[in-house]
């Protein structure tokens, strides 16, 4: 694997990584394929605090495996748009109701921002984002 993060250090132990055979055959919800990039920081760092401040979910089995927590997070995602803080959800400046619903989550930072991939953002074969 080509790593792209040298700017990255393991500041503790890592506790567990995922094999590369559960991060190549990794998908979530509707069959999204998990990106290139995070394939290599999920195998090369594994589950844990990134940057002191976002976790990292990884397919890993157990109730803190990717699919359990992208699952758990959308659910949260949903109820700011069809559930109890849809009054209080605001897409501006590019936001909108299907995007949001459309989003898939792999993290979450210690104030409870979300972190999610836009399967419609392909900005390479294998990648995500701009």
């Amino acid at each position: 694997m080509n790593h792209k993060f040298s700017f990255l250090a393991v500041t503790k132990l890592v506790s567990q990584t995922p094999s590369l055979t559960d991060v190549e055959q990794g998908h979530l919800r509707d069959g999204f394929k998990l990106p290139q990039s995070y394939r290599e920081v999920a195998v090369r760092f594994g589950f844990g605090l990134t940057c002191d401040f976002f976790y990292l979910f990884m397919p890993q089995g157990g109730c803190d495996d990717l699919a359990n927590r992208s699952r758990d997070l959308h659910e949260v995602l949903l109820d700011g748009v069809i559930g109890a803080y849809k009054d209080c959800t605001k897409y501006e400046p590019h936001g909108s109701p299907d995007l949001l619903t459309n989003l898939v989550p792999f993290g979450i930072g210690k104030n409870g921002n979300i972190l999610t991939w836009s399967p419609e953002e392909r900005s390479q074969p294998d990648e995500l984002g701009k």
